[in-house]
Order: structure tokens, then sequence, then C-alpha cells
């Protein structure tokens, strides 16, 4: 049996059937890895349901739901037009093996919204401490790794160059413990912002997560609306709706339930998925988790990743005084 890192969640959770459960206790019984990963999984699931974590107000939760109902399921999304033209300019190999793009059956808002919610929570939180990114320092630490590794755009970006953006302060989300890969990735620049395209597949479901950093020439001032990474336009221009209840931006597309795009001070996130609405909570789950993996096994502390994810997500929960 291969690596279940799919149905670890589930097993922990015990929603897993009869004869798969068996097979993954089997499994767990000859590999270290697998239980390790369970483990932090019921670390994680304890965590949170011992936090206190606002619910969203009924008009976000209403909105989301009457968005989510507004595209039938199924529409084909074709994303080779995408910002940045990416057939132009030259192009370095990359370490990854996939290196093709397909259109991606889209069949659930409800999915990508909390995709695009989990995915910024952990950015979100850590902006909370004390306004990190309006450190010059910081700003200089992501522009130079930016740099580095794409001094031209659009380029590829293999595994090592990934791992050189997270070092300098980009979050390069992978969705690891999802049992997601990342299929490619791709430097661009997107209205004058230096922008990662990361493309993630599980071998059934896509996830593309569009980071923009809000440096160099495309840093805007904190009232204009964010940038749709898809098209390179305002949100506004093309017909996105802010999500009211909470106190960063939502933005979603009432015929394009699928697209969200969620915008914070220093960094905007567009996210568009395969995933069925139906996976929404195994999604919010695991995409936790996902973060989690990344923490070393030292005691937790105020600062670490899973305390800025559900510090995120309780500002996002909290509704807007400006509302």
């Amino acid at each position: 049996m291969r690596h279940p890192k799919r149905h670890l969640a589930d097993f922990v959770d015990g929603e897993l059937p009869s004869g798969r459960r068996r097979a993954v206790e089997n499994h767990l019984a000859r590999c270290g890895p697998c239980r390790e990963i369970v483990q932090a999984h019921r670390g994680v699931r304890d965590r949170l349901q011992n936090s206190e974590i606002p619910r969203p107000d009924a008009d976000l939760v209403g909105r989301i739901m009457a968005t989510a109902h507004h595209e039938p399921a199924h529409t084909p999304v074709d994303l080779t037009d995408a910002v940045g033209h990416h057939s132009e300019g030259a192009r370095r190999v990359s370490g990854f093996a996939a290196r093709h793009r397909t259109p991606m059956a889209v069949t659930g808002g409800l999915a990508v919204v909390a995709l695009a919610t989990l995915t910024g929570a952990y950015a979100l939180g850590a902006e909370s401490e004390d306004d990190v990114l309006a450190d010059t320092g910081r700003n200089g630490a992501l522009m130079a790794g930016w740099e580095s590794v794409a001094p031209e755009t659009p380029s590829l970006l293999d595994a090592s160059e990934l791992e050189e953006l997270r070092g300098g302060g980009w979050y390069c989300p992978d969705l690891e413990m999802m049992g997601f890969t990342v299929s490619s990735a791709e430097a661009i620049t997107v209205a004058g912002r230096p922008a990662l395209m990361m493309v993630l597949e599980d071998g059934a479901d896509s996830v593309t997560i569009y980071e923009q950093r809000k440096l160099g020439s495309g840093r805007q001032p904190e009232a204009s609306p964010p940038i749709n990474a898809v098209t390179g336009n305002s949100v506004t221009a093309d017909g996105f709706e802010r999500i009211g209840g909470m106190q960063r931006q939502l933005w979603v597309h009432p015929g394009h339930s699928w697209q969200v795009v969620l915008d914070s001070r220093s960094v905007t996130y567009t996210v568009i998925s395969s995933l069925p609405a139906a996976e929404m909570p195994a999604a919010v789950n695991q995409l936790v988790l996902a973060e989690h993996s990344q923490l070393a096994p030292t005691k937790p502390t105020s600062h670490d990743p899973l305390s800025r994810i559900l510090r995120g997500l309780n500002k996002l929960a909290q509704p807007s005084s400006g509302q």
C-alpha cells in the first residue's frame, strides 16, 4: 500500500470505511513516517478543538452560500490565457516532472473559499503580531529572494528555488499533507508586482494558487482594490464583490464562484480549485494540518505557525468595524 497521506486525517477523525481503515492500520503498523503524521493530525485537532475561534457572521455565510450556487457545476475553466501569457518569454528548465496545464473542471465555490481563507490565514496571523511587512529589512529579504531565483519573468521554478523563496519569507503553499504535489511553479509579474503561480495536483483535483507580494512598483495604496492575478485587472473591474463580515478582504465573483481573491496589507492570494464543494470540511481541516506539517517538533510558542493560523482565522472571523 502506498503512503495513504490523503486518508490520514479521515482516519484520525474515524471517518474511513471499515475496509480502508483496516488497510491504513496495517500500513501504520510498519510505517514510522505515517505514524508521525497521524500523531501530528491528532495534536492539531486537539488544539483546534480547544481554541476559541469566533464564527463568521450570518452575512458572510449567506453570501458565500449564495455565490457558490450561482454557477452550474463542472464548468470548464481554461487558464492558458491567464495573466502573463505564459507561452511568451524564455523559460528555464524546471526540476518538476509535470509541465503542462489543463482546463480544470470547476465544481464548488465553497471549497475554494475555504482554500483561500486557510491559505491566507497563516499570513494574516503573522501580520497581526507587529506589522512585520512594514519592516524594511523584511521587504528587502522578500525582494532579494525573488530576484535571486527570478531575475526575469516569466520563469519556471524548481523545488530548490521554491525552498529559497520560503527562506526569504514567501509562503509557497504546497498542501502536501492533503496528498497534493507541485505540478508546476512559475515566477510571473502581475500589475508590476512579483507573483508566484503554483499548480498543485493530487491525481484527481487541481488547485492553482497565485501569491502576489505588494513590493516594488506594484505596491498600491491600502485603499485600492486588490488585483485578480488571472487577468491582471482590479477585482472591481472584473466584477468581483467583497464579502462582508471580515477585517481582511475576501472577494468572489457572482458568476465564477470557483475563483476567490483574498487580500491583506502585504499579500494577495488568488485561488482556483477543482475540489468539489462536498469536500470543503476536509479541505479546511487538512489545510490547517498542511501548515502544521512545517512545524519543528519543539514546544510551541505564541509565534509558531499554527498559532499564527489560529490568530489569522480569528481576524478573518471577526466582524469588520467598517462594515
